[in-house]
Parts: C-alpha cells; structure tokens; sequence
C-alpha cells in the first residue's frame, strides 16, 4: 500500500487470477487507505477461469462479501480476450485475459508497478 500513497494510477499485474482472492485482498487494502491512489489498475490474466456460478460459490465465504458479490456480478463471459470491467464507480479498473498466459502476455502493452505471479 505504501506504493500507491499519493499517486494518481496504479497498475498491478497478476499471473493467475484464478477466483480473484488476491484482486479482492488488494482491492479492500485498496478502499481501506485513505491516501491511496485515485485509480487501481489490475490486470488479471487466466487461462482457464471459473464460471459466474463457480465463483460465486467458491466466494460463498469470502472475507470482503460485497466485493466479491460485485465481482461476482461483472464477471465476464468465457470466451477468450480481454475483459475491462470498471468497479467502485470507476476507480477499480478490472482488466481479465482469458488464455494462456504465453499467448496473452505479448498483447499486454502496460507498464506495471508490480507483478503478482502464479505459485
């Protein structure tokens, strides 16, 4: 979070978004920051992603339920390609690539100020 402190954009990266726990951790460290930076870029690539009704059960749970419920809601159809999704009226820039993270990766022209990777 210090990263972000009094800056206007902030671009993550993450290899793997798998049912966004990580976007969701970061996005509630994100709100909870009241110097934050004014937008939250995230860039989540996925190979193979879960269904609307996978998510939601698997988020059933989650520590931050109305970020997760809105995830949830915005989640994209299946289909190959990228994905924007603007949340918390439009501060939260959710970008998702459905595909192979070697196919996808060359097609991502964005400068990132860190990277999350898949274990």
């Amino acid at each position: 979070p210090e990263r972000w402190r009094g800056r206007s954009d902030f671009t993550i990266l993450e290899n793997g978004f798998g049912l966004g726990q990580n976007f969701l951790a970061t996005w509630a460290a994100w709100r909870a920051d009241g110097q934050r930076s004014t937008r939250l870029h995230y860039v989540g690539v996925e190979g193979h992603p879960p269904t609307r009704e996978d998510l939601a059960r698997a988020l059933a749970d989650s520590p931050f339920p109305d970020l997760a419920a809105a995830l949830v809601a915005a989640w994209p159809p299946l289909l190959a390609g990228w994905h924007p999704i603007d949340l918390d009226g439009g501060h939260v820039r959710l970008l998702l690539a459905w595909g192979e993270a070697q196919r996808v990766a060359p097609q991502l022209l964005r400068r990132a100020d860190a990277i999350y990777l898949d274990g």
